[in-house]
């Protein structure tokens, strides 16, 4: 699927559907050309990769930033009990992890979320965000752990958050890839991003399951 000034696609979770672990993966392309700035006064608008909430997509937004990959939105107007708008980070080690732009450009990239807890009750709610580079087989990265704390880069990402965060407008339902770009003219949003094999599950333990590559894709036996 080829998109330009797109919007989102995903799923839903109905009634019933277990809350104790969630996720989503998805491939996405970056072209050569692609540019998530504009060369005006303009954004693109174009880093922003997933969107979550407990009604039709309110929040986290998860997005990237120079190779800072984080999560924003997260607000006591859009569904949650604390605010923290916006947090670069926090990702493993209190560090982010990942490649700038440059660094997407001209490869498919898996990118796998995990949410823990999408219910208002019982524990926190955090999030993981982990991508790999499967045109040239690299490594996958664990950029976004929101379990962590991290402080000095946007908003503190405090103990707190970490460990207490909770929607409070019923289950976190929606998960979508967002596929949003400003259309600023021909030239200066140019380039465009491709997305392929998304999957949804969910499961009624919080055990460290992953969805993983999908063997179409990757071929059979690859994490």
């Amino acid at each position: 699927m080829d998109t330009e000034n797109g919007a989102f696609f995903g799923h839903r979770a109905a009634a019933g559907v277990p809350t104790a672990r969630r996720a989503i993966r998805f491939y996405k392309y970056y072209s050569t050309a692609y540019n998530s700035q504009s060369n005006s006064d303009s954004s693109c608008n174009a880093n922003k990769l997933a969107q979550f909430g407990p009604q039709w997509p309110q929040g986290p937004i998860f997005t990237f930033e120079g190779g800072n990959w984080s999560i924003y939105d997260i607000n006591t107007s859009l569904g949650w009990n604390q605010s923290a708008d916006c947090c670069n980070g926090p990702g493993p080690g209190n560090s982010d992890t990942g490649p700038d732009l440059s660094g997407l450009l001209g490869n498919w990239w898996r990118i796998e979320i995990v949410m823990h807890n999408a219910a208002p009750s019982g524990p926190g709610t955090t999030f993981d965000m982990y991508l790999k580079n499967v045109t040239t087989n690299g490594p996958e990265l664990h950029v976004l752990d929101t379990s962590q704390t991290m402080s000095g880069v946007g908003n503190d990402w405090t103990l707190t958050l970490a460990t207490g965060l909770h929607p409070t407008l019923g289950n976190v339902d929606a998960m979508t890839i967002d596929m949003f770009r400003a259309t600023n003219g021909a030239t200066s949003c140019a380039g465009f991003a491709s997305y392929s094999h998304f999957l949804y599950a969910a499961w009624s333990t919080d055990a460290g399951q992953r969805i993983g590559a999908a063997m179409e894709v990757e071929g059979a036996g690859v994490p």
